[in-house]
């Protein structure tokens, strides 16, 4: 989850919901929140956790490695309620591989007072997800 970043102490994320530590996001985040490195980690290893049980549940075809590690990035990102419903799932599931790369890319926007606008940061890490989406040997 490198492209997170860690921070201690909870800010608005681009999209304005409250996230501490690593990407970690929820109704307890609250405002001048802090938590130690330590903590910060146990929720990264916890939310992890949550996301590849819920990428190997929703995924009904076998991956590789890196392919189920591409995965679990995009869907520490997007949520496992949107995997659920994706366009990258559904193409994975129907064994559509060569419309993986535009269902993926189509998670590069971010929701700002109701609108969706593109970021170039998401794009940028759904590319750098893609690299290792297509990194399978």
């Amino acid at each position: 989850m490198e492209a997170e970043g860690e921070r201690l102490t909870a800010y608005k994320d681009v999209a304005g919901i409250w996230t501490i530590g690593v990407g970690h996001a929820g109704l307890e985040v609250k405002p001048g929140m802090t938590i130690s490195r330590v903590e910060s980690r146990r929720l990264l290893a916890q939310d992890v956790q949550s996301v590849a049980q819920a990428v190997a549940s929703g995924i009904d075809v076998p991956l590789g490695g890196p392919q189920f590690d591409a995965l679990v990035a995009l869907v520490f990102n997007i949520g496992s309620g949107n995997f659920r419903t994706s366009t990258v799932r559904r193409v994975i599931n129907e064994l559509k591989f060569d419309a993986v790369p535009a269902a993926w890319r189509l998670w590069n926007k971010v929701t700002i007072d109701g609108q969706k606008l593109v970021s170039q940061g998401l794009a940028n890490r759904r590319e750098a997800e893609l690299l290792l989406w297509n990194s399978v040997v």
